[in-house]
């Protein structure tokens, strides 16, 4: 089994100097979508998108190319920052991101004030993924580090988000979760991460195929 995680293209994190809570791609960001289309050749068994706008339109050129539509999953959504920094000042929400940053590590588990807490956020992500792969035969094993698996040749491609591909990929490597993914499996705008299983026995284990792999975007400015 193949698990392809791609992240959304650039966003348009400000408009007219606002903040957007879920921005649309920007002209880089849809550039970076359309490359996409030439990484990967063949359709997947399963295309899966998170609702937010950013992951929908970096998945387009894909469900174009191979003229199918992507499953919207609300659980692939991107840690929920608070409500009302959408339309705030970006003077006032690089202040906010720079304390946050500075807290301890503990006070990382809380997430943003006002926000999703990192701890809802893992148990929303896990639980989604682990209700998916159950549906397509892919459930624990015995031992904690492998899995069974009855479909071992299918594709999965996922487009989702910097925080919910890095706590998929901890999940399905077995790494116990810490509250700053983003920053352990820091992964550029628009790249592929890629596990695929392995045979350990009677069993399978997730293996690192690539991670942050950007060489399909040439000569695209690469953006984190």
């Amino acid at each position: 089994m193949r698990l392809t995680l791609i992240r959304h293209g650039q966003p348009q994190w400000t408009v007219d100097g606002k903040g957007q809570n879920d921005p649309a791609l920007s002209e880089l960001g849809l550039a970076q979508a359309a490359s996409l289309a030439g990484a990967l050749d063949v359709a997947p068994d399963r295309l899966l998108v998170s609702s937010m706008r950013r992951a929908m339109e970096t998945v387009a050129p894909l469900e174009n190319k191979w003229n199918i539509s992507a499953t919207r999953l609300d659980w692939l959504r991107e840690i929920r920052v608070p409500d009302r920094w959408h339309g705030a000042p970006v003077d006032w929400l690089e202040d906010q991101f720079r304390s946050a940053r500075d807290r301890s590590p503990e006070d990382w588990w809380d997430g943003l004030p006002g926000g999703e807490s990192f701890r809802d956020f893992h148990q929303r992500v896990v639980s989604g993924l682990e209700e998916s792969l159950s549906a397509w035969g892919v459930i624990p094993a015995s031992h904690e580090q492998l899995w069974k698996v009855d479909s071992h040749g299918e594709h999965v491609v996922i487009v989702a988000h910097g925080g919910t591909n890095s706590t998929i990929l901890a999940r399905m490597l077995n790494i116990d979760p810490v509250p700053w993914e983003w920053d352990r499996f820091a992964m550029d705008h628009a790249s592929l991460t890629s596990l695929v299983t392995a045979p350990v026995g009677q069993e399978r284990v997730f293996s690192l195929d690539r991670h942050s792999d950007i060489r399909h975007l040439g000569g695209l400015e690469v953006t984190a």
